[in-house]
Parts: C-alpha cells; sequence; structure tokens
C-alpha cells in the first residue's frame, strides 16, 4: 500500500510519534530525566540481535 509520506518525511512522523510516546511513558512514572542511546548504538544493537 503507497503512503502520502516520502522516506525523510515518515522517519521525522515515526520519530515524533517515538518522542511523544517516550515523553508520555515518562510523565506516567514521573521521571525526572529521559536517557536515550545514540542511533548507531541502537541500531548496531537491532542489527547484532537480527
Amino acid at each position: 500500500m503507497p503512503n502520502s509520506f516520502g522516506e525523510s518525511e515518515l522517519r521525522q512522523y515515526v520519530d515524533r510519534l517515538l518522542a511523544d510516546e517516550i515523553i508520555a511513558i515518562a510523565k506516567n512514572y514521573q521521571a525526572g530525566s529521559i536517557v536515550i542511546p545514540e542511533r548507531r548504538e541502537l541500531r548496531e544493537q537491532i542489527s547484532s540481535e537480527i
């Protein structure tokens, strides 16, 4: 099924959805800070798991 987003627009959209959800979870648990790994490390971890 084709989408109306270009590749970079889709990436930005997904990034925003993830950020919104991370913030919602942090608020729910009343977290004082949020630590997110660099994307490079995350990609390496996902690749090694696959």
